[in-house]
């Protein structure tokens, strides 16, 4: 979560929901979203995800999130339906000698559209 007290700048120190990891400074990761799909002022985000080692070194990761986005501490009877987002997906992945190799598949009805990520190794 995260929260900007006195904010007077615009996308410098915002922060970016979205992406599956993360790579970005000020960012909170989400199934469902592209990085930079929400850039918010404030965010409480939530995850849970349950991996399953299918065989040795294959396994499985169902994921859900749901967050709160775009609200201000001294008007939280503003707040409706449209500063909540949900996510979910999952990830299939193969731990090798050079790292994971993982495919990630999520959707946020938010979004309205299924997005596919792709990891090939761990990231330098």
């Amino acid at each position: 979560s995260g929260f900007n007290f006195f904010y007077d700048q615009d996308i410098l120190n915002m922060f970016n929901m979205g992406g599956t990891t993360n790579i970005l400074d000020n960012q909170v990761t989400f199934a469902g979203l592209s990085k930079f799909d929400v850039n918010t002022n404030s965010v409480i985000a939530g995850g849970l995800g349950l991996r399953y080692n299918v065989w040795e070194d294959l396994y499985l990761t169902p994921l859900v999130n749901a967050a709160l986005y775009d609200f201000e501490f001294s008007e939280i009877g503003l707040i409706s339906m449209d500063n909540f987002v949900f996510g979910a997906g999952i990830d299939i992945g193969y731990d090798t000698v050079v790292g994971p190799i993982e495919i990630t598949v999520s959707y946020s009805p938010q979004k309205g559209n299924v997005l596919a990520y792709l990891n090939l190794g761990w990231s330098f």
